[in-house]
């Protein structure tokens, strides 16, 4: 998912376009009630007195001593709702997440659904102003129930913090299996970076979880231990993905719902390129891939249609461009309560001695719209136009007209994108030589990257 990073301002960056049911309480030695929050209820919710302690968890990290049971999303766990709705899921998700760390226990199948209905505070800035008269009880709740740097982390989200909405997550997988994408490995290494609570690992059909060593790293401490809660299979990483030792060549494949934002992130290694946050996350990305890896990234529209092409670049020196296609305008409006228009990217890193490949992507062009104003877009979206799930127009936002990716009303994005995989080369990123040479990174990093944490 998108997150929030410490870092300064760009003034002036082209990017800045994108920034964008009751259940029993477990039965335990001292019984406890989690709250489900009516926000239209007389009197406010109260969470439970947040632990100033560090966080510190039994929870086991082999599955198969944990639970049976694997969690899986579905549509049914991840609700849309309005505002309102959103906050109150967020609000259990907090208190129910505390219990079961209280009591040091893995999470039960009902507990997991719950707290799968995080969304995150993206779009939801009026549960941090105390001024809301009609937000009062949420603020007063999530203020109360959280520690001061938690508080602080989720109010500094909700600029960037939008979860990926399922119809896309599974038009992703669909597209990785008619790649050929993990195909043929024996022992496949995935990343999510800016996992959110992990709805790609989540939502991931049983051959990308049965045998898949799924890495996943989110600096948001909230989002992170839903996550290890969900997902106590998986490798968790509760750190900002810049500081995150990671070996290079590793990863057959990885992906990401970028974080959007103007600004960038402190890492020595990239620091010349002067990324902004997303484009920084694909650059890591790509590096952190093995020879013949895919990275399936959603990005904000400025990474393919900006003047500056610093990252297109990078990227274009080491992998290929499988596919780009532009995702509508409302793509986001029901899971995360925004507009914005963005795009999933398909990128193949090449392996040592590999010619470039693929279809040019680097520059941009000048289009008309259907309405007769120009607009600029990535020269691939010229040549391309079909791969662009709607129409480009202009729109007037508070201080100006932004290009964005109209589709009617109605547009249901998850059927556009299966229309698209047939046109999509079949077996086109199959690894042919799945070994991964891990560049940065001693024997003992990458034996700590193949074993699931310790919660």
């Amino acid at each position: 998912m998108p997150q929030p990073h410490s870092a300064r301002p760009l003034p002036g960056d082209p990017s800045s376009e994108d920034t964008p049911a009751l259940i029993p309480a477990p039965r335990r030695r001292a019984p406890r009630i989690v709250p489900q929050f009516d926000l239209f209820a007389s009197t406010p919710p109260v969470l439970p007195a947040p632990s100033r302690q560090p966080l510190v968890s039994s929870v086991a990290a082999d599955m198969d001593s944990v639970s049976p049971y694997r969690f899986r999303l579905t549509d049914d766990v991840v609700g849309m709702g309005g505002a309102k709705a959103r906050a109150a899921a967020n609000l259990t998700a907090i208190a129910l997440t505390k219990s079961v760390e209280v009591d040091g226990r893995p999470a039960t199948p009902d507990e997991r659904r719950l707290l799968a209905e995080y969304v995150g505070w993206g779009g939801l800035p009026q549960a941090f102003e105390s001024h809301r008269l009609d937000w009062r009880e949420v603020h007063t709740a999530l203020r109360d129930g959280t520690t001061a740097p938690e508080f602080a982390a989720a109010r500094a989200s909700t600029p960037t913090a939008f979860y990926t909405p399922l119809p896309v997550i599974r038009a992703v997988y669909a597209m990785l299996d008619h790649l050929g994408v993990l195909q043929g490995i024996a022992d496949p290494r995935v990343l999510e970076p800016g996992a959110g609570v992990g709805h790609f690992i989540g939502a991931a059909p049983e051959h990308y979880r049965d045998g898949v060593r799924w890495t996943a790293i989110e600096m948001d401490e909230l989002s992170g231990r839903i996550a290890r809660l969900l997902y106590p299979e998986a490798d968790v990483r509760i750190e900002p993905f810049e500081r995150a030792r990671l070996p290079r060549g590793f990863f057959h494949a990885i992906l990401a719902n970028v974080p959007w934002g103007n600004f960038r992130v402190d890492d020595a290694a990239y620091r010349r390129l002067r990324l902004n946050v997303g484009d920084y996350f694909i650059a890591r990305s790509l590096d952190l891939l093995a020879p013949g890896g895919t990275l399936a990234a959603i990005v904000g529209r400025a990474t393919m249609d900006k003047e500056n092409p610093t990252l297109r670049r990078y990227a274009a020196e080491r992998a290929d461009l499988t596919a780009a296609i532009r995702l509508p305008d409302t793509t986001f409006a029901d899971a995360a309560n925004t507009v914005v228009t963005s795009d999933l990217l398909l990128l193949r890193k090449r392996g040592a001695g590999d010619a470039p490949t693929g279809p040019a992507w680097l520059g941009t062009r000048e289009m008309l719209t259907h309405d007769g104003e120009p607009v600029v877009v990535n020269e691939y979206y010229a040549e391309h136009p079909a791969r662009m799930l709607g129409a480009m127009r202009l729109v007037q936002r508070q201080y100006r007209k932004e290009p964005t990716c109209h589709a009617p009303l109605g547009f249901d994005v998850g059927r556009a994108l299966a229309a698209q995989i047939a046109t999509l080369p079949l077996n086109g990123c199959r690894v042919d030589d799945p070994r991964a040479v891990a560049r940065d990174c001693g024997s003992g990093d990458i034996a700590r990257i193949a074993q699931p944490a310790s919660l």
